[in-house]
């Protein structure tokens, strides 16, 4: 019984050593290409946008709201959403000052 167990315990780490040399269990520091990556180029490019220079205080909601002139004609959730889209997944928190970024802009 004791060999069986020592068996089954070997199989087990040689199987887990071949998925990490074939596999891996860590993420690489170079992106797979996402089957999506098409799909969000063609988004990207269709939605209308203006490029703007970040000055201190400013935050997209207010830079967004700034381009429309007035109160958005979207949700916040959406605005956010295609700023994300327009500058390739960035957060809105993470916006600089001195930086361009591209900003929707709502007919």
């Amino acid at each position: 019984m004791k060999r069986l167990g020592m068996l089954l315990a070997l199989i087990v780490v040689i199987i887990a050593i071949g998925y990490d040399l074939k596999t891996g269990t860590l993420p690489s520091s170079h992106p797979k290409a996402s089957p999506f990556s098409v799909a969000a180029t063609a988004v990207h490019s269709s939605i209308p946008y203006k490029e703007i220079k970040i000055h201190s205080g400013d935050t997209v909601l207010s830079i967004a709201e700034r381009i429309q002139k007035g109160k958005l004609p979207v949700s916040i959730d959406e605005v956010i959403h295609d700023f994300e889209t327009l500058n390739n997944g960035l957060k809105p928190e993470d916006i600089m000052v001195g930086r361009t970024y591209k900003f929707p802009v709502y007919e």
